[in-house]
């Protein structure tokens, strides 16, 4: 696998060609990283033709200290090297040989490429720089970085070089070459971690999708029901390939580029995670700014830094022999007094495991918090290294991180066993209570309990079962929590809902208790509320379990991806999209490991959010990438709920038959489904709805009203709201659904929130037949950032005026409605879509109206093409009814 430079570079391949088309410039720096091709890119510039001629210079570290080491081909019918004088005189020679520059005339210099001008030799910088200003030869060089003794900088920083930076690859890029590399697509999970991984740099990226292809890390999505725009899709099985021979050839190549200092302080950073930026400075001065510049390095917290690729770091600890990784740690200590082990706590997980490997002490205490960093970011090695090399400690916390690092590696038979004995056996009353946790998380992870409550409620009866049938006593833990613990599993029971929320609310105050037991509680509360039709207190729980789930590694560890999970689900049905989107960019940062486990859920749960704004075009493509990721780990469940929001987004064109989705709620129902019973209502809701959308029988009630009358539904507002809204968005143009938005009203009055007022105002019956308090409704929708309702509520008003007949007035409110669509970057659903045809232009109008924008008069349009003037009279009238206007004056003003 190669890298391409004209298609990944297009942007810098330009901007070298406009650089070195300025008669003032002496050349240009192609600065970038190792491994970012640059190379490549001025490959690509002098297969352009740039110059007459051209010779490469081979800097590197080996001539760096040797005068002129650099020019060595120019020198060659030299008997001694005397001076620069005699060295300029031959290049200058060589040159005009190699040019033939007598006849040639001016204006035609030479190019001359100096690759990895970082390593270019004082004697020969001086020639160059000569060389350039005096307009003899052109240079292009590439560099990593041009402070420090870089040799030309001198030349940088005067004007007479340009310079042009290569960034690293973005989501775009690298999803375009894994794709030409790989074939198919990947899904944007998949990219994230690629890019996360790799820091986007192409020669990095090449090798992982070579060593993931060898190594069978990539997985085609095969599922049947993702046939069609989703059948070419792929994913990886883990984060990262096992570090190969290809790795390690591509990150030695990338370490040569790098000065020794350089080297030195990338590999301290693989080592020890990150290192705070003045101890940086201290080894390597202003180069520490070269390494940022060119995205070697990347700011971190707390004001350190860290390599931007997480695999260039996994590469670099496997090829480091342990006595230089001694002598490295010997120095970073000395610099920052930690090498003697007791100031390591605070300092990355990563040197805790550098401080071990090299025999100092470590307390149990850091390596515990350092292990609990490595889980919380789903680096499971790193993690295992910590715990394993504990195995002789007496600790028990050891013993539980241990064991969830085993469970988190779906190894739950052992880590499982490990975590019950400890809940039997220890007296610490917060390491009890953690562990239920953490073996309950693990159900619902793997696939065996809906929800963390109820999977809390399973693990706390089974150990109390196990201290029965050994005649042990029961495990202690307060008397609140035993009886709170006791009565989740009667979540689903109108009658305790009070109480519930009354308990969980002392637990959710109560600082003295474990904050994984706190976020339980908080989701209890959340739940309940919900189904109180309280949205706005559930989201304020949701937000206060997530915050809690933040605040240290050991809870993020635990429950911190269900945290986020549910306040953005929260967020969602009270209209705060700018919130869910503020907590799904969040999961974007930081471990490239911790992105690929909750790609899939990330990815669905966009595509949700995108769904409530009405960009029905982007939420498939989003639903549809996250179906492979969540076949490999889907710990929130929501694969049915995706399957239906799919099919409801999917086009279907007016007119065609219901039954789309082939029976798909009779096959939610055959596979199950696990979630909580909120999730699994709505997403059987909207199969049905999918399924049959109209219901024509005229022996059948409609199914918007069986849905509302159906038993399931009457404790769950918020679900049958959604669904009602579902039906509306597929309803049928045709059809009256006076009742069907009534319906929509009434069950919006029985929720609180932005959202849930907006849809009561948009649907209120009272002004269901008045286009004119419609249309005003519809702009504050707009105001509101609701274009999708907007759009709706638009194509309300739009068949209200084609109704009456008012044609002029229905092309005004078509008009805001293509406003209204435009902003959403595609159509909601199929009822604005029939509200948009009635003013769709005929191709032959769209002919005659670009004519007649042109100036043209009916007899000049007529004649050319070829009808008569009548002919065009009669479409321009036809137009204009349905654009709502009188005359080609207003054509212009109206016509996009």
């Amino acid at each position: 696998m190669t890298v391409t430079a004209v298609p990944l570079w297009g942007a810098e391949l330009a901007a070298l060609h406009d650089r070195l088309a300025d008669v003032d410039r002496a050349g240009v720096v192609v600065v970038g990283g190792p491994g970012s091709g640059t190379t490549s890119l001025v490959g690509a510039l002098l297969a352009d033709g740039v110059g007459p001629a051209s010779l490469t210079l081979q800097c590197g570290p080996a001539l760096v200290d040797v005068p002129y080491g650099a020019l060595a081909p120019f020198l060659t019918d030299l008997d001694a090297v005397r001076g620069p004088v005699d060295v300029l005189a031959a290049v200058q020679a060589r040159l005009d040989g190699l040019t033939g520059r007598g006849a040639a005339g001016a204006g035609s210099r030479p190019v001359i490429v100096v690759e990895d001008c970082q390593f270019l030799d004082a004697a020969s910088a001086f020639v160059l720089a000569l060389l350039a200003q005096n307009r003899e030869a052109l240079l292009v060089a590439t560099s990593v970085g041009l402070r420090g003794e870089s040799g030309l900088g001198a030349l940088v920083d005067t004007g007479l070089l340009a310079t042009v930076t290569m960034p690293p690859m973005g989501h775009d890029q690298t999803r375009d070459l894994c794709a030409s590399l790989a074939g198919g697509r990947p899904t944007d999970g998949a990219v994230g971690t690629v890019v996360g991984m790799t820091g986007g740099m192409p020669g990095l990226v090449v090798a992982y999708m070579a060593s993931a292809a060898s190594q069978g890390q990539i997985v085609r999505a095969e599922d049947e029901h993702r046939g069609g725009p989703g059948a070419d899709l792929w994913t990886l099985l883990r984060p990262a390939p096992a570090v190969d021979e290809r790795l390690v050839e591509v990150v030695e190549g990338m370490q040569s580029e790098l000065t020794e200092q350089q080297q030195t302080v990338v590999t301290m950073l693989a080592l020890a995670g990150r290192m705070p930026a003045a101890e940086l400075r201290a080894h390597v001065g202003d180069q520490v700014e070269d390494l940022a510049d060119t995205h070697v390095t990347r700011p971190a917290e707390g004001g350190t830094v860290e390599l931007s690729a997480e695999l260039y770091s996994e590469v670099l600890r496997t090829i480091t022999p342990p006595g230089r990784g001694a002598e490295l740690l010997a120095r970073w200590g000395a610099a920052g007094s930690h090498a003697d082990g007791r100031a390591l706590r605070g300092l990355p997980a990563r040197s805790v495991a550098w401080a071990l490997d090299n025999g100092l002490p470590v307390a149990d205490v850091d390596r515990v918090a350092a292990g609990y960093e490595h889980l919380a970011a789903r680096d499971l090695a790193a993690a295992w290294f910590l715990a394993a090399r504990s195995e002789d400690s007496s600790c028990e916390r050891i013993v539980a991180l241990r064991a969830e690092v085993m469970l988190a590696a779906t190894r739950s038979d052992s880590g499982g066993a490990d975590l019950t004995r400890l809940v039997d056996t220890t007296a610490d009353t917060d390491l009890l209570v953690e562990a239920l946790v953490a073996l309950a998380m693990d159900r619902v992870c793997s696939g065996g309990a809906p929800t963390p409550v109820a999977a809390l409620a399973e693990v706390w009866l089974e150990c109390q079962a196990r201290a029965l049938r050994s005649g042990r006593p029961a495990p202690v833990v307060p008397v609140r929590v035993a009886t709170w613990l006791s009565a989740i599993d009667r979540l689903d029971a109108p009658g305790d809902a009070a109480r519930l929320l009354d308990t969980s609310a002392g637990l959710t105050t109560d600082p003295t208790l474990p904050p994984a037991l706190r976020c339980v509680a908080h989701w209890v509360r959340r739940r309940l509320l919900t189904r109180a039709g309280r949205l706005v207190d559930a989201v304020e729980e949701a937000t206060r379990a997530h915050a809690l789930a933040s605040a240290d590694p050991r809870t993020r560890a635990r429950v911190g991806g269900h945290a986020a999970a549910y306040l953005v689900e929260s967020l969602l049905l009270v209209g705060d999209l700018a919130g869910a989107d503020r907590v799904l960019a969040e999961q974007h940062g930081g471990s490239s490991h911790r992105w690929h486990a909750w790609a899939g859920t990330v990815q669905a749960m966009r595509g949700a959010l995108e769904l409530a704004r009405g960009r029905t075009r982007l939420a498939l493509r989003l639903l549809r990438d996250a179906g492979p990721d969540l076949d490999r780990w889907d710990p929130v469940h929501l694969t049915p709920l995706v399957r239906s929001l799919e099919a409801a987004a999917s086009p279907l064109p007016v007119g065609a038959p219901s039954g789309r989705a082939g029976g798909l709620a009779d096959r939610l129902r055959t596979e199950g489904g696990y979630g909580t019973t909120e999730q699994r209502l709505l997403a059987l809701t909207i199969a049905e709805i999918v399924d049959d959308p109209d219901a024509p029988d005229p022996d059948r009630a409609p199914l918007w009203r069986r849905l509302a009358e159906a038993p399931g539904l009457a404790d769950h507002p918020a679900v049958l709201w959604q669904a009602l809204l579902v039906a509306a968005a597929v309803r049928d143009p045709d059809g009256d659904h006076a009742e069907l938005l009534a319906g929509i009203h009434a069950a919006s009055t029985r929720l609180d929130g932005r959202r849930a007022e907006r849809v009561a105002r948009a649907y209120d019956p009272s002004i269901a037949d008045d286009p004119v308090r419609l249309a005003q409704v519809a702009d504050r929708c707009r105001g509101d950032g609701d274009p999708a309702l907007a759009a709706d509520t638009w194509a309300r008003v739009v068949r209200l005026h084609h109704g009456a007949n008012d044609l002029r007035r229905r092309g005004e409110a078509l008009r805001h409605l293509q406003d209204a669509v435009g902003a959403l970057g595609g159509v909601p659903g199929r009822y604005v879509r029939a509200a948009l045809d009635l003013g769709a232009l005929t191709p032959r109008e769209r002919e005659i109206v670009a004519l007649a924008l042109e100036g043209h008069r009916s007899v000049e349009i007529a004649r050319i093409l070829v009808v008569s003037p009548r002919t065009v009279e009669g479409h321009l009238y036809r137009v204009f009814n349905k654009l709502g206007i009188s005359d080609r004056a207003e054509l212009r003003d109206v016509w996009r």
